[in-house]
């Protein structure tokens, strides 16, 4: 026996509102009152209600689709902003539509028309290093698409964003490593087209600065946010400087990879060198030593941005909103006092 699909009248009668409100609610339509939309949203999920999204777009000039552009970020991050923006789009009776820009500069703008035509969507999330591609964002306002960007580099009219103080996240990460006695540390940054990639550099030079260290004794490089490019920029530092104590990497990808090339050297993390890493992604935890990192809420970052989009509140705001997210130190195994001023050995 098949059952019968739920309807927005069983909605109704569940939360003990009219149909009209339940439309109301699943439309995000405003002046509805917080327990009266808790209670119709409670009811829609209880009995697994899905609005039928063709005979919505037809009611209306929406499509209750939001797009998510991204290039070459790490995986768990991209992962980690779907999360939320599939969080947001469910709630909502929305769907995600992610969709990749690997070479946003080889001929991005067939790509995208090709994809709006297909999917022309309410609206836009871009995750870096798409958030400060120019020519990207000029293409999707021409055509007022509304966007908001995560962690870009640049606050623009028009572009609202969520975002965390990358800078003074380095810095944090910086001081903590200073503050177990290291004084030579290397970086290990990331692609120069990603607008948080240069401001956590620059937290890092601003500490080692200010804290009275040798620049030229913590050496740089640079990798792509990946563990290979993170194992051969460490490759390239260990043979700059062999005697350095710490590495601090742009993500934990690029850390993971720093870890590997210092086992091969026969190091011991965090014996010999410390490591630490940017992200909190799945991977520093697996990790043995487990790995010390900052944690962004990025599903939450994602589910902020996305509920801006379908509520209508960049439309009725002439100033970018604009939402900072705390972000966490997580210190764990991989990091320690390094041994040479050690009281124990």
């Amino acid at each position: 026996m098949q059952l019968s699909p739920i309807t927005l009248d069983d909605v109704a009668a569940h939360a003990g509102v009219s149909p009209k409100t339940v439309s109301r609610v699943l439309n995000n339509e405003p002046n509805v009152r917080a327990t009266t939309r808790e209670a119709v949203l409670a009811a829609s999920l209880e009995l697994g209600y899905r609005p039928n999204r063709a005979a919505r777009t037809l009611a209306g000039s929406r499509s209750f689709l939001i797009g998510h552009l991204h290039g070459r970020a790490d995986r768990d991050y991209i992962l980690s902003a779907n999360e939320g923006i599939h969080a947001a789009c469910f709630q909502h009776g929305y769907v995600l539509l992610p969709e990749p820009l690997l070479d946003p500069n080889d001929g991005f703008v067939v790509r995208l028309q090709q994809f709006l035509q297909t999917a022309p969507v309410d609206g836009v999330i871009l995750t870096p290093p798409l958030t400060d591609h120019e020519p990207l964002l000029a293409f999707l306002k021409a055509r007022n698409i509304p966007i908001v960007s995560i962690s870009p580099e640049k606050v623009r009219k028009n572009i609202a964003s969520v975002y965390i103080d990358e800078k003074e996240a380095a810095k944090a990460m910086t001081r903590h490593l200073m503050s177990l006695g290291h004084e030579k540390i290397g970086f290990i940054a990331g692609p120069d087209d990603h607008g948080a990639s240069q401001l956590r550099t620059e937290g890092f030079l601003e500490v080692i600065t200010q804290g009275g260290l040798d620049v030229s004794q913590c050496p740089q490089d640079k990798g792509n946010f990946t563990l290979k490019s993170g194992a051969l920029a460490a490759e390239r530092i260990f043979e700059t400087d062999p005697d350095i104590t710490a590495i601090f990497a742009a993500n934990d990808a690029m850390a993971a990879g720093a870890m590997t090339s210092a086992f091969k050297r026969g190091l011991s993390v965090p014996d010999d060198i410390s490591i630490a890493g940017f992200d909190a992604s799945p991977l520093g935890e697996v990790l043995w030593p487990a790995l010390t990192t900052i944690q962004q809420p990025v599903a939450s970052m994602a589910k902020a941005a996305t509920l801006w989009l379908i509520s209508g509140a960049l439309a009725r705001t002439e100033d970018p909103l604009r939402e900072r997210f705390d972000f966490d130190l997580i210190v764990r195994a991989s990091t320690s006092v390094p041994r040479c001023k050690r009281t124990d050995d």
